[in-house]
């Protein structure tokens, strides 16, 4: 049989006096150590039977070790000023003579702090401050401290407050002429950035947004590129970096599709628009720019996708494939470029009033998305923006891989 355990047999002693193995004992376990020891001791020091030169013939049995009967007496420790003469509570003594003390363990890992003996710890390990150094004074305030405090490190900037936050930086944005895309230029813009935005039809609209940056003397310009031509991509980005010497933000926002039933989509171009523009254009922006951002050792990438790659939305089968192509690819590259300290997320923004999107809705239908809604409406483009900008700023350093939400509660 294999040789039993210490806490077999103590369980084993235990059960012939009740039927439930009740738990056990600390002293049980130490007496049966200390015997146990000292049985191992006495067979090391004697001579063992059988061996050339040792004596034959049975040993005497070793006595079992008891502890005397009665309680144990408690030690009377001497305190650290009797032995100089010094008198009780005077300052070189620190307790009344004749003060009880129970010995207690210290564990193992902490002998290295143990006070001499007949001398009370200023600190315990894990107990706090000793008697002598009180956490408070009289009357519940706090104790001073030695020596000057460390400096407060101040707060940073928070949501609506980040003016600043991004100064110095260079933001790429496709789609910034109106919509959402509009409002993440303003937004990271007045966050000190240099915005550089693309447009592909909106003329008028890109305009009045230059006009309203330079009202407010915001750092930007624009382009009119289409996102789908790999050449015109590359001389955008190539052209901003080189005018400004890197790049430290994307924001891919470029997006088109319409809803309409699969049935209704008889002309196949219907069906790559969505695909060429918001999947390939998105991969044509982050492929000419990832260079510039890899080489700076840090950015972020954040691309606008939509909760119709998340679930299911009537008639945007291919918009909600596109969507949900970019979401896939945000986890990839947050893989490809985190080891290079580049960062890749995404937002995805529910119903979005002032969107060409939205405005096609019935408002029947988004009557009733509204009331779905927890929050009971729909967002406006500047709080996307907001999300947006917390994404490319120091304030998500170490998020990457995400999409964030922001559908009000919808999808909830």
């Amino acid at each position: 049989m294999p040789p039993r355990s210490l806490g077999h047999r103590l369980r084993r002693h235990q059960g012939r006096r009740d039927d439930r193995l009740r738990p056990l004992g600390v002293a049980q376990v130490r007496r049966e150590l200390r015997d146990r020891r000292a049985r191992r001791a006495a067979r090391a020091v004697g001579p063992r039977p059988g061996r050339r030169g040792d004596r034959t013939g049975p040993r005497a049995p070793l006595p079992r070790l008891q502890r005397p009967p009665g309680p144990v007496p408690r030690r009377r420790l001497q305190p650290p000023h009797a032995a100089d003469g010094a008198e009780p509570g005077s300052a070189r003594g620190g307790h009344p003579a004749g003060l009880l003390l129970p010995r207690r363990r210290v564990p193992r890992r902490h002998r290295h702090l143990r006070a001499p003996r007949g001398v009370l710890p200023l600190r315990h390990p894990r107990r706090g401050p000793g008697p002598d150094q009180p956490r408070r004074q009289a009357g519940g305030a706090r104790a001073p401290r030695d020596g000057p405090r460390p400096p407060v490190r101040e707060r940073g900037p928070v949501s609506g407050d980040a003016g600043g936050e991004l100064d110095g930086r260079t933001a790429l944005v496709t789609g910034g002429a109106r919509g959402i895309g509009a409002a993440v230029v303003t937004r990271l813009a007045r966050a000190g950035a240099h915005v550089s935005f693309t447009y592909r039809t909106s003329d008028a609209d890109a305009a009045a947004l230059a006009d309203k940056l330079d009202a407010e003397g915001l750092s930007h310009d624009r382009a009119r590129v289409d996102v789908t031509d790999v050449a015109a991509v590359d001389a955008w980005v190539n052209d901003v970096a080189g005018r400004r010497g890197t790049v430290d933000v994307v924001v891919n926002n470029a997006a088109a599709g319409r809803a309409a039933p699969m049935l209704h989509l008889t002309d196949p171009a219907l069906l790559r628009e969505s695909v060429d523009v918001n999947l390939l254009g998105t991969l044509n922006v982050v492929r000419a720019s990832s260079t510039h951002l890899l080489l700076g050792g840090r950015g972020a990438i954040v691309s606008v996708t939509s909760i119709a790659g998340r679930v299911g939305v009537l008639g945007l089968a291919s918009y909600g494939a596109s969507k949900a192509g970019i979401e896939g690819m945000t986890r990839a590259l947050a893989v490809e470029f985190g080891p290079r300290g580049v960062r890749v997320n995404a937002v995805a923004p529910g119903y979005t009033g002032g969107t060409a999107m939205v405005g096609e809705v019935p408002r029947a239908t988004l009557d009733a998305l509204v009331a779905r809604t927890p929050l009971g409406r729909t967002a406006t483009p500047e709080e996307v923006a907001e999300a947006v900008l917390f994404l490319v700023s120091e304030r998500s350093a170490f998020v990457t891989g995400q999409t964030l939400v922001v559908d009000g509660g919808l999808t909830s």
